[in-house]
């Protein structure tokens, strides 16, 4: 963006026109003040970009070239510091969440060029030479006094919050509020695994209905900090006819046995199809010397690890079912021929297209590590596999799995997700459907495509992308997934013509009380009916308070399985899926 003659950025994935920004800075501002904007990163961030907002304690201008700009006074800092959280709610009554500035500087005076205008080149070199931590001291400094924590819970969740948030524990006081602090329903799932890892348990409702620090505090109770006794008989999940099983899988030794969830079973389906649905393909770029054989090592050292990794499925009276093999060496698939100029994804979606032609076995294992080689210094390694196996949560894991594996570390011991499926099988389940027969009672299934009985004919295969600016809501406490839902409810009111409409979402089901969730390689995912009744006299803010008061006490049932939900908790058709899916990711 540096040397741009307009003032237009882009910053993740996101269009920001600066004037915009400054306008409306400078109409929260006292007459007496200045205000400028760019993008910046800070000199420790490895690039990371902020929106910065520039608070000029003086509308007088700099001579060119001059010294006289630099950071404000002490004086000058409090007092600009003491506007922030009032500049901050104004902007955001009237711009989307990302075009409200990350931290605001407070500077003396404009600096100018040769041409007298704004010198923002220098802005930028003002900015960029702080730190992470000087950003963070400008962005959540204020002159009321934090009222500190007293109790061991709120000692806990403070510092928590600080690791979550990565800021100083001192910044976090009994006042502040998750939600403002940028906390969305994947923090909130890392903050419930960490307090109860402490021996503190929250559930996603109590994050959300009470996000204040000291709210929050008052809600949590204590639990023991035991993590799964994982030695317990791997069959007691499940105790089917073993030799039975091993006879139908030849591909190894079976060594565990359970049954898939229900998002598992959609998404094995789905990837045996034309389209392999579900089914992804991973790309990790070598440049190089590459040791071919200690990368193959590392293959089969993350498969001996993870068990999901080594899970293949079979149908068992009518009933589908995952099953751990055995370690074995992995075998790396060698292909050549394929251009030096491709990048990684391009070479991951050759891999793809050259699989298609092959019959697919919803009983051999979806794993598969192929290497290409694209010249003497470079390498792509494509890992081929299904999302009955992994989620985006467990990306991280799976990436330093490989790198600590081809270097020689040990890997982390963490549950497994057979140790999620245990826990999953502890929590109330009669609760949970009664809960959903309420929910769903007297529901129908709203549809975009009308059809009488399932088909397999109409394949998504192409995707059509919007850039849609969202209004910040957090001074409301509505989060940016409860406006996606609501405008995805607003969308089908108005293409059926009811009031009463009902979808999918695709939700993460790490809010399960299994400490090292967080940890866990696997399919933590599940999809829930999400149902939103429209009335004449509904507000946008009704609508929304509903949405997410409904979505909260959704996650606290998000553990049981779509299919279980629809046959056992609604009068739909047993063969009826989600006509339309919400998949909102926070980025």
């Amino acid at each position: 963006i540096q040397g741009r003659k307009d003032s237009r950025v882009k910053l993740h994935g996101q269009r920001i026109e600066l004037g915009d920004v400054e306008h409306h800075m400078q109409a929260a501002l006292p007459d007496s003040m200045a205000a400028a904007a760019d993008v910046v990163s800070p000199c420790d961030a490895d690039g990371q970009p902020f929106l910065v907002g520039f608070v000029f304690a003086s509308k007088m201008l700099g001579s060119p070239n001059g010294p006289e700009c630099d950071l404000a006074s002490e004086d000058a800092r409090e007092q600009i510091a003491s506007l922030v959280p009032e500049l901050r709610r104004r902007m955001a009554l009237s711009l989307p969440s990302y075009m409200v500035p990350t931290v605001f500087l407070p500077l003396e005076i404009q600096p100018t060029n040769t041409s007298g205008k704004l010198d923002r080149k220098r802005l930028r070199q003002i900015a960029s030479a702080l730190s992470i931590a000087q950003f963070r001291s400008y962005t959540h400094r204020a002159t009321t006094t934090k009222t500190l924590p007293s109790t061991r819970t709120e000692t806990i969740l403070q510092s928590l919050w600080a690791d979550l948030f990565n800021v100083n524990v001192s910044e976090i006081g009994l006042g502040d509020d998750f939600l403002m602090y940028g906390g969305n329903s994947l923090t909130a799932v890392k903050l419930i695994s960490l307090a109860r890892a402490r021996g503190i348990r929250l559930t996603v409702g109590d994050v959300f209905e009470n996000p204040g620090l000291r709210e929050m505090s008052l809600v949590a109770t204590s639990v023991g900090t035991d993590r799964p006794d994982t030695s317990a008989d791997p069959n007691t999940i499940f105790t089917p006819d073993l030799e039975r099983m091993q006879h139908a899988i030849s591909t190894g030794k079976v060594e565990t046995v359970a049954p898939a969830t229900d998002w598992q079973a959609w998404a094995i389906y789905t990837g045996s199809l034309k389209s392999r649905g579900w089914t992804d393909y991973l790309s990790f770029d070598f440049r190089g010397a590459l040791d071919i054989s200690r990368l193959e090592l590392a293959c089969s050292a993350i498969a001996a690890h993870f068990p999901i990794l080594r899970t293949v499925f079979t149908i068992h009276r009518r009933r589908v079912l995952q099953i751990v093999l055995g370690s074995s060496p992995v075998k790396l698939i060698r292909q050549e021929g394929i251009r030096e100029t491709d990048d990684p994804k391009a070479v991951a979606r050759r891999v793809h297209d050259r699989n298609l032609s092959s019959t697919v076995s919803i009983e051999d294992p979806t794993l598969q590590f192929t290497l290409v080689r694209q010249d003497a210094e470079r390498h792509v390694l494509v890992l081929r596999i299904s999302h009955a196996q992994y989620d985006a949560l467990s990306l991280p894991l799976l990436f330093k799995a490989i790198k600590d594996a081809y270097n020689g570390l040990a890997l982390q011991s963490v549950p497994t997700f057979i140790d999620v499926l245990r826990c999953t099988d502890q929590e109330e389940p009669m609760e949970s459907v009664k809960f959903w027969k309420g929910r769903l009672q007297g529901s129908t299934m709203t549809e975009i495509l009308p059809r009488s009985n399932p088909t397999c004919h109409n394949l998504v295969n192409e995707a059509i992308m919007r850039t849609i600016p969202l209004p910040s809501l957090l001074h409301h406490r509505i989060t940016t997934a409860t406006i996606v839902h609501a405008a995805w409810s607003v969308v089908l009111a108005n293409l059926s013509g009811s009031s009463d409409v009902v979808f999918g979402s695709l939700i993460s089901t790490r809010h399960l009380s299994l400490g090292g969730i967080e940890d866990v390689l696997g399919p933590c995912l599940n999809l829930t009916p999400v149902r939103t009744q429209f009335s004449p006299s509904m507000t946008s803010i009704d609508l929304l308070r509903q949405v997410q008061a409904h979505q909260v006490e959704s996650l606290l049932h998000g553990h049981v399985g779509f299919r279980h939900i629809i046959e056992a908790c609604t009068d739909w058709p047993a063969w009826i899926r989600f006509s339309s899916i919400v998949n909102h990711v926070h980025i």
